[in-house]
């Protein structure tokens, strides 16, 4: 099981790479990352730029933290659906509205026990520390 910095270093340090399996400590250790980011950038926008985000509705801060966090989050969450047994390119069905429901249980899903399609199991890589997820 990966801890909450081991998962943001390994997000960033993958940072456009969406081969391979990501566990799901990895995958929802990083969602918490981005919702605190996004949190924190929102209030930094509204106490340093209040009259943009009052007027013009604009976050600068939150804008640039998002654009640089896009690329890695898109890749740990097709590294996620790899865990699962299942190609990126399933996303895409989160575009009908009702493909987010098994999107959200493939993410929240176990992954397969050793190899797949995909790579080797994120959680053997580790060893002992590697028992549950």
């Amino acid at each position: 099981m990966m801890s909450f910095t081991e998962s943001i270093g390994t997000c960033f340090s993958k940072y456009g790479v969406a081969s391979g399996r990501a566990s799901r400590s990895e995958y929802w250790w990083f969602q918490l990352f981005l919702a605190i980011m996004q949190f924190t950038t929102i209030f930094s926008d509204a106490l340093l730029f209040s009259d943009l985000v009052l007027e013009y509705d604009f976050f600068p801060i939150n804008t640039v933290a998002s654009l640089a966090t896009f690329i890695p989050s898109m890749c740990v969450y097709i590294r996620r659906l790899h865990d699962v047994d299942r190609s990126g390119w399933w996303m895409f069905i989160a575009l009908t509205c009702v493909g987010i429901i098994p999107l959200l249980i493939w993410v929240c899903s176990k992954g397969t026990d050793g190899p797949n399609d995909f790579g080797d199991d994120p959680l053997q890589e580790g060893g002992a520390n590697a028992i549950a997820n």
